[in-house]
């Protein structure tokens, strides 16, 4: 018999068992982060919030970029003068305009200005080639996009119905003749006569800038999901969402609130056309009223120098990047000495008490390498937070995969992935979110939205469980479970133990069908460089450290595929053998 959604039910059981999780939470629950999204926010949009930092600190540089300063004041007259070019271009309110742009201040001015106006933000990665372009341009129904002059070739071979202007700025325009810090090498190749003249003084020139009047919960953004479950979605996303993203964001990680320092100075590297980079990148120093060091992308040396001249207090990366900081720097206190606020994302290498102890030491103990939040892009990715929960290590030494408390005004509750009916505290089951920074739903598909949303509750997908105090573990997502003699496996959880082992540097489980289990389990590891371990020591190693059924076969690698943000590819991990033994 086919088990069917009972709306009533979940909505009555889901109100009993969140009373039961806020009050565990409320015995670990830091007492500087509000438990609650705060009134005196809600109804306002990010515009209104970025006038407010712009009334504040005028003067105050906005963005840092290899050595040009903006200050709020020309960020905001930049922005409106963008969005007076809109107006003059007949583009209508909710209208989208595409943004076709690596990490750079042009791309910050247009996001601005296109809210101003009243319009759609649509990031578009810029390492996407034709046909990626495509589908997204076309499905969001674009009808301005703003590309980077490199990119103008694929632009052109490329079908864009709905693009009525197409217009192309240089990213190194405001890149200054003698940088402060290492530019990347590709800011230093020759411009080809191909081309196009950059439009960028045009775009922001232009005057007569007429306000318009935004409605809080109308649509500011649609933000692409990355595909891996199929054919890329449009997010939508409201000005609210905007909002509260960017302040949970800013108080979990420290740059407001009583952590917080007079003038926050934020690194960003990760790419700002994700919706992590968006948060981490734009939206939360932007409500801090904080400095952005703009970097085009990762470079440990470029970090490095930056971090010490403008004095950086805050940084978001993943677990390798700090490691290389230590391991390339020739005075770890003096140079990472300024920062305070961390949030690490263990992609492949994990997290661990060891690397939080050599980071204390070597920088002089004014930081905490915290792990960062979980979330998605239909949830605008900020939605547990981690801080205030690393005393005694309290965070590291939980059970695998631990993501921690819900944001302000966010709740979670484990639902079974078929009825949807919560199930038992401590049982895994899927994870459902209820967030105002939630998703409206996916653009033009009412179909996925059906089985996605329901009353305010987004349904991720993920499979996760929670604590005896409230606290959300994730397991990964559902596809990925594991049944090896009935027994349920999370890959992640495998992942996170395995990492615990001094001689595996990264690691990544996926399962292989098996006629004697069902299915069984395979790690992919690299080792460290001095590490003689081999793979009968290591799985020795995990029979003593998990369960029998959770135990894998463990294949030395000398690199693990990765993604351009450090995420492993297990689409392209070698086929797993099982051995007998």
């Amino acid at each position: 018999m086919a088990v069917t959604f009972s709306p009533n039910q979940f909505l009555e059981e889901t109100e009993v068992q969140l009373a039961q999780i806020r009050e565990l939470q409320k015995r670990i629950w830091p007492k500087h982060v509000p438990r609650d999204f705060p009134e005196e926010l809600k109804g306002k949009s990010f515009v209104d919030i970025f006038r407010q930092s712009v009334l504040k600190y005028p003067k105050r540089t906005a963005i840092e970029f290899y050595g040009t300063s903006i200050t709020y004041a020309q960020l905001d007259a930049w922005s409106s003068a963008f969005a007076a070019w809109l107006q003059q271009h007949e583009v209508e309110q909710g209208d989208r305009v595409g943004l076709y742009l690596p990490n750079c201040p042009q791309f910050i001015v247009f996001m601005l200005g296109t809210l101003k106006a009243g319009l759609v933000h649509v990031p578009i990665n810029p390492m996407f080639k034709q046909s990626e372009l495509e589908h997204e341009a076309n499905d969001a129904q674009i009808k301005v996009l703003i590309s980077a002059d490199y990119l103008s070739e694929i632009v052109k071979d490329s079908a864009l119905d709905s693009v009525t202007h197409s217009v192309f700025v240089d990213i190194q325009e405001l890149v200054p003749a003698q940088p402060t810090i290492p530019v990347p090498k590709s800011f230093n190749t020759e411009t080809s006569d191909k081309v196009p003249e950059s439009s960028w003084t045009e775009l922001t020139s232009a005057i007569g800038f007429s306000p318009v009047e935004i409605n809080s919960e109308s649509t500011a953004a649609l933000n692409y999901t990355g595909g891996t479950t199929g054919v890329p979605k449009g997010c939508m996303h409201t000005h609210q969402s905007m909002v509260v993203a960017g302040h949970n964001c800013a108080i979990a990680w420290g740059i407001i609130g009583p952590e917080a320092q007079e003038n926050e100075v934020v690194i960003a590297f990760t790419p700002i056309f994700w919706i992590s980079g968006e948060n981490n990148g734009i939206l939360a120093p932007l409500f801090a009223g904080a400095t952005i060091v703009l970097m085009s992308r990762w470079d440990a040396k470029a970090a490095l120098i930056a971090i010490e001249k403008y004095q950086v207090t805050a940084m978001s990366g993943v677990v390798e990047s700090y490691l290389e900081l230590l391991e390339k720097s020739h005075d770890a206190n003096q140079q990472l000495g300024s920062l305070r606020h961390l949030r690490a994302m263990s992609f492949s290498r994990r997290l661990s008490i060891d690397i939080r102890r050599d980071w204390e030491k070597e920088t002089g103990g004014n930081s905490v390498l915290r792990e960062s939040s979980f979330g998605m892009t239909e949830s605008h990715t900020s939605n547990t937070f981690t801080t205030g929960l690393e005393v005694d290590d309290f965070d590291l030494n939980s059970e695998p995969v631990f993501v921690g408390l819900p944001m302000p005004g966010t709740d979670f509750i484990i639902v079974d992935p078929t009825s949807k009916i919560p199930v038992p505290l401590g049982e895994p089951g899927e994870i459902a979110l209820c967030s105002p920074s939630n998703f409206q739903g996916y653009w033009k598909m009412p179909d996925a939205n059906t089985s996605t949303l329901f009353e305010g509750w987004v349904f991720t997908g993920d499979t996760g469980k929670l604590s005896a105090d409230g606290a959300l573990h994730y397991l990964g997502r559902q596809k990925e479970m594991l049944k090896v003699n009935g027994m349920s496996v999370f890959p992640s959880e495998v992942e996170v133990l395995l990492s615990r082992n001094p001689e595996i540097e990264s690691v990544a489980v996926v399962g292989h069908a098996d006629s004697h289990t069902g299915q069984s389990v395979h790690a992919f590891v690299t080792v460290y460089p001095e590490s003689e371990t081999s793979s009968e020591q290591l799985e020795e190693w995990a029979r003593k450290s998990m369960a029998t059924y959770k135990v894998p076969q463990i294949h030395i690698l000398p690199e693990l595929p990765k993604t351009a943000t450090g995420k492993i590819r297990k689409a392209d991990l070698p086929e797993p053998v099982t051995t007998t033994k």
